[in-house]
């Protein structure tokens, strides 16, 4: 709709996420879903054979191994700045083809994926250090339970964020009842590890297969969850037998244009 389309977002997201499933049975690691940027590529004029180049281009590579010539042949310092291009892109379209009032929302969603930037860098120094004998816990306990909180934020972060940025939208809308579906989405989540693993890897796991002291995360970071839930579920029950319903209808989105 950003780009003037009007593409059926159930359609289009179901085909993709069916395609996804495929690829996961074949070996394959990737979501084939479609990202934020199609309407810069449409105002560079790309159409229809742009994205089916595209896909004849990667699916060959893919089944032909010439990918390990491109990156033998193609300098990192062509690649990366494409790469920033299309960051910078994606930054902007989440803002500009989102209602103003879920703007917060956009934000909420970031902060996960900053724990997982985060995470990498601290992996990083920590293995530059393994050999010296340093490693996370020789650090000091308020600090290791630090770096933890940050390694169970990362853990899932796509997840996460979505049903974050879902939630907090469905609460600026007013429609608490489907905030608390999201809430209690991701309690379930994080009883099973889908997010907030305290696991080394962050597998997912049935929780009575941890130990006392891994059990303690997927309690407190679920148990938040349900709790908000039913604080959310509970306050529309409420609204709904004391407000009118024309008070609690949702304001018209605006525009971030």
């Amino acid at each position: 709709a950003a780009a003037g389309d009007d593409f059926d977002t159930r359609q289009v997201i179901g085909v993709e996420a069916f395609a996804t499933i495929v690829a996961s049975l074949c070996g394959g690691v990737i979501q084939t879903t479609p990202y934020i940027g199609h309407p810069a590529y449409k105002a560079m004029g790309g159409r229809a054979a742009y994205t089916l180049a595209t896909a004849l281009f990667v699916g060959g590579a893919g089944l032909f191994g010439y990918f390990g010539y491109l990156y033998a042949i193609i300098p990192k310092a062509t690649v990366f700045p494409i790469l920033v291009f299309v960051g910078l892109e994606i930054t902007a379209q989440s803002f500009q083809a989102t209602p103003k009032k879920h703007y917060t929302a956009i934000v909420l969603a970031c902060v996960p994926a900053l724990a997982a930037l985060a995470l990498i860098f601290i992996d990083k120094i920590f293995g530059d250090l393994a050999p010296q004998g340093i490693a996370i816990g020789s650090l000091s306990g308020p600090l290791q339970a630090e770096l933890q909180t940050v390694r169970i934020l990362a853990s899932g972060f796509i997840v996460t964020s979505l049903l974050w940025a879902s939630g907090l939208a469905a609460i600026i809308d007013r429609r608490l009842h489907v905030a608390s579906i999201y809430f209690g989405i991701a309690a379930t989540c994080s009883f099973f590890g889908i997010i907030h693993s305290p696991l080394p890897g962050s597998p997912m796991f049935l929780p009575w297969n941890l130990d006392a002291a891994s059990l303690l995360t997927p309690l407190q970071y679920g148990g938040g969850y349900f709790l908000t839930a039913i604080l959310l579920f509970g306050w529309h029950c409420w609204l709904q037998s004391s407000v009118p319903v024309s008070d609690f209808e949702p304001e018209p989105a605006e525009n971030a244009h």
